[in-house]
């Protein structure tokens, strides 16, 4: 491009910065015209441009007129055609397998078969053979009735009851009861031991017939006696009921004309034999005959 040319297109970049502005479209229009013109001096001072520039410089801006009246609008532009469609892809990969899903409930059993006839009977067996029958006994005659022998001699006399006049020495005399007691204090025995001393002594075990009785014991075993000891009785249990044992004095007797059995007895247990017990002022109590050591009583009844 030649110089004037040059100097030409700088000058017509600068008229269109100003129609620009004019317009209203032209941004950063001082920046752009400070630009343009030091152009158009550099070129002068280098003597590029030859070409008189004066008066193509424009003057101030004159006052903006009126804005003319809007376009009509364009007419809407055609559609582009439809772009063609793209390839499929490639089909994906297969998933992994799912889980396996739990067992399903087993099928209702299948209905019973019908039941197969009945086979025949067997034969019966043969019957054994009879066994011969045995020759009947001779039956024997009826023996003669004995005759009865003569009666035997008489028994010797029973031996009477032992019941002397007076009580025997170490004995201690009750007239009211008439009976003779003697307290064992100094030896204790089971109840049969104590029982078989008494009757060494011609006497019994004592037997408590009535309330007088009673009260006459306790007495004496709580003043003179052994006050806070067991004593033994004649009572026992041995066959089922309660008796007073006999001996020399007297047969064995019923408890029945007279009881004093503490509010707690008799027991229905295996302590058969009956003593006075201390702490309940001497009321009956059963206790083991046999394992108990214990003082007793031996009486004698007097004729």
């Amino acid at each position: 491009m030649g110089i004037n040319a040059l100097c030409a297109v700088v000058i017509l970049t600068i008229i269109q910065i100003l129609d620009r502005s004019e317009a209203g479209n032209c941004p950063n229009l001082q920046q752009k015209l400070k630009a343009a013109q030091a152009e158009l001096e550099r070129l002068k001072n280098t003597g590029q441009c030859q070409c008189n520039c004066e008066g193509l410089i424009p003057g101030p801006a004159g006052a903006q007129g009126e804005p003319g009246p809007a376009g009509a609008p364009g007419p809407a532009g055609a559609s582009g055609p439809a772009g063609t469609q793209g390839e499929p892809g490639p089909a994906g990969a297969s998933g992994p397998a799912g889980a396996q899903g739990e067992q399903g409930p087993a099928g209702a059993p299948g209905p019973a078969g019908t039941q197969g006839e009945p086979g025949p009977a067997g034969a019966p067996g043969p019957a054994g053979a009879q066994g011969e029958q045995g020759p009947a006994g001779v039956k024997g005659e009826k023996g003669l009735a004995g005759a009865q022998g003569p009666p035997g001699p008489a028994g010797p006399p029973g031996v009477g009851l032992h019941r002397p006049m007076d009580c025997p020495e170490g004995f201690t005399k009750n007239e009211q009861l008439k009976s003779c007691y003697k307290f064992i204090t100094d030896t204790k025995l089971n109840w049969f031991d104590a029982l078989s001393f008494c009757q060494s002594l011609q006497a019994n075990l004592v037997a408590i017939d009535t309330e007088e009785e009673q009260a006459y014991l306790a007495d004496k075993i709580t003043n003179g006696a052994k006050p806070k000891e067991w004593f033994w009785t004649g009572g026992n249990e041995l066959c089922g009921t309660w008796k007073w044992v006999g001996g020399p004095s007297w047969t064995t007797k019923n408890v029945s004309l007279y009881l004093n059995w503490d509010s707690t007895q008799p027991q229905d247990n295996d302590e058969r034999c009956l003593g006075l017990l201390h702490y309940s002022a001497y009321k009956w109590y059963d206790t083991n005959c046999e394992t108990r050591a214990a003082n007793f009583i031996c009486e004698i009844n007097l004729s």
